[in-house]
């Protein structure tokens, strides 16, 4: 009751994970290979045959120029399933470029400080994190959440484990966009398109 995470599928529940890329589809413009990625990494953690241990329902990169649909795809999935506004843990990730940007985001030891991201996900431990324009974060703070994405979890300044196992974790970038806009002018197919974006 606290965390909110649900042990069992409801009815509701049922319904929303069989209809899922429709719900979707009435609130995000075309980005199919992104709704269809989210909606099976959440049918598969629900139905509790994807062998992920403590790891995130899913971890997602949506990567594009700006106005592509990456972020409101987060915030669409957030109203459609988690039916919560507070299970959007959204991070402009541009405000953590310095060298205060690690103890920002996880906390200060020295100081008992809580960071912004340990205390969010400490509060909110059942819905979406999103890591907005992930590139430009310090490396530190990169480095973080790629450790966190293949541990599981978050160690904060005080050593207390915060898990991302109710959570799915996308992150956003605009890295690449000049790049995907001449593929896409050439009129060559989407695979053949995401293909050469994943070798650039």
């Amino acid at each position: 009751e606290i965390t909110h995470v649900p042990m069992a599928l409801a009815g509701d529940d049922k319904q929303k994970l069989l209809r899922l890329e429709g719900m979707l589809h009435e609130q995000v413009i075309g980005q199919d290979a992104a709704i269809s990625a989210v909606s099976q990494a959440l049918r598969r953690a629900r139905s509790d045959i994807s062998v992920r241990g403590d790891k995130p329902i899913g971890t997602f990169l949506f990567l594009g120029p700006t106005g592509v649909g990456k972020t409101e795809t987060a915030k669409a999935l957030v109203r459609v399933y988690f039916n919560n506004a507070a299970s959007l843990v959204r991070f402009d990730m541009s405000e953590y470029q310095g060298e205060e940007a690690i103890r920002q985001i996880l906390g200060d030891f020295a100081t008992g400080k809580v960071g912004v991201v340990a205390q969010a996900i400490s509060e909110h431990p059942y819905g979406v994190l999103l890591l907005d324009e992930l590139e430009k974060a310090s490396k530190p703070v990169v480095n973080t959440f790629l450790t966190a994405i293949d541990e599981g979890y978050i160690t904060d300044a005080q050593g207390k484990k915060l898990y991302l196992s109710n959570m799915i974790v996308i992150a956003t970038t605009n890295a690449g966009s000049e790049f995907i806009r001449e593929k896409l002018k050439g009129n060559e197919g989407v695979a053949v398109s995401q293909k050469d974006v994943m070798e650039y």
